[in-house]
């Protein structure tokens, strides 16, 4: 039981940190097209 939680518990982490760098790299771009603008 407890290795399902844990399981379920990385399986919600893993899109939040995904999310996460896709905001970052996305702030990233923006970042650069402003500069380049």
């Amino acid at each position: 039981r407890t290795l399902a939680i844990r399981a379920e518990a990385a399986a919600r982490d893993i899109p939040r940190a995904l999310v996460d760098r896709l905001r970052e790299g996305e702030r990233g771009l923006l970042t650069l097209q402003v500069n380049f603008a």
